[in-house]
């Protein structure tokens, strides 16, 4: 990969790029389509700028719904018709008894994940009051299916049914307008979250804080667009759009907020 192009990427994100440019590779000089697994925001952005660098190939990406968090990407030549089901995407709802079970989004993942499952291959979790389903990879349904009978101690069953069927996911996303000194890390979660400067930069340098689902402790980390911080018991930020500059040469922006309950 170029040099010059791996100068606009932070040190964590190299990897990434660096297997985005082989994808692109093989679509250039195999003349083929590339189907990843999930990716997030971030990754997606970084992708697309790296695609966009050539006239002769496309991308596209879908999560099972609009807003999907994670999403499938496919990268092809030019001559290439889009179908949906081309992303091979299934989805799994989950079966149990609501009077007596109480499930949440990270008990669900931790057993999906505790079976050996990667990461990678589980797209959003979705829930709408009693309902939870999963988005994931259709190659990998089956083993999901036989494999995950508890979430925690509580016994459950997944069923896979049709895409059409997904719910409408309950999302907890609080658009703010911010107007900031800086993208540092420690300044957008302490407007975020109402916090001191002292305090964010505690959580940031006593590894309380992700971004992009990576440890970081550096707290003048500029942020870019798309990029999540996860603040252990604060909750989530994700960088939504930059809107340019105030009169007094501050940063205008849109910043996605969850906060933990």
């Amino acid at each position: 990969m170029n040099p010059n192009i791996e100068q606009h990427f932070r040190e964590s994100e190299l990897p990434f790029a660096r297997k985005s440019n082989d994808w692109i590779n093989q679509v250039i000089n195999e003349y083929r389509v590339v189907l990843t697994d999930f990716l997030n925001l971030r990754e997606l952005t970084l992708l697309k700028k790296l695609v966009n660098r050539y006239e002769e190939i496309n991308v596209y990406s879908y999560g099972g719904y609009d807003k999907a968090e994670l999403k499938r990407a496919i990268i092809a030549p030019g001559y290439y018709k889009l179908d949906k089901s081309d992303f091979e995407i299934s989805l799994i709802e989950i079966n149990y008894s609501d009077k007596f079970i109480k499930l949440s989004h990270g008990k669900i993942l931790g057993s999906i994940l505790g079976s050996g499952i990667d990461r990678s291959v589980i797209g959003d979790i979705l829930n709408q009051k009693n309902r939870w389903q999963i988005i994931v990879k259709s190659n990998i349904k089956e083993f999901l299916i036989n494999s995950v009978d508890k979430i925690g101690r509580d016994k459950i069953r997944l069923k896979e049914i049709d895409i059409s069927q997904i719910i409408d996911n309950k999302n907890d996303w609080e658009t703010t307008y911010q107007v900031l000194p800086s993208f540092r890390l420690d300044v957008v979660i302490s407007n975020a979250f109402n916090l001191s400067r002292k305090i964010a930069k505690d959580l940031i340098t006593h590894d309380q804080v992700k971004l992009n689902w990576f440890a970081i402790n550096k707290p003048n980390e500029e942020l870019k667009l798309n990029d999540v911080i996860s603040v252990r018991g604060c909750g989530r930020v994700r960088v939504n759009s930059y809107e340019g500059q105030s009169k007094k040469g501050k940063l205008k922006s849109k910043l996605d907020i969850i906060k933990s309950k």
